[in-house]
């Protein structure tokens, strides 16, 4: 999935706008959103799981994005970490590590526990 140049980058007000509109049930909204922001998303899970458990991961966190979106208020953070915290939330469901510490440990950062 590349991301096309007539597309508003990822953390865009449009990408916001997309899942807005996916809590009030627009579907078309929602694979928008989900084409524009999936490869990010499963990229940095990959980054922190095997390839399989990227993929189950992704897909759960989407659907948790989905189920969830009724609630989402952009003015309190933008889609992207909105989506990212679902991620986050699959991850800990599996005993993944998470992306934070996966990320910090990848770039030598040390985390408290």
């Amino acid at each position: 999935m590349l991301s096309r140049p007539h597309r508003p980058p990822v953390g865009s007000r449009l990408v916001d706008d997309l899942l807005v509109s996916a809590g009030r049930g627009d579907s078309v909204a929602f694979a928008s959103l989900y084409d524009r922001t999936s490869a990010l998303i499963y990229g940095l899970v990959r980054k922190v799981t095997d390839e399989v458990t990227a993929e189950q991961v992704t897909l759960r966190a989407y659907l948790r994005a989905w189920r969830t979106a009724p609630g989402y208020d952009p003015t309190h953070s933008s889609a992207v970490v909105d989506l990212l915290r679902c991620a986050n939330h699959e991850l800990t469901k599996l005993g993944q590590p998470t992306l934070t510490r996966g990320l910090a440990r990848d770039a030598n950062l040390a985390v408290p526990q």
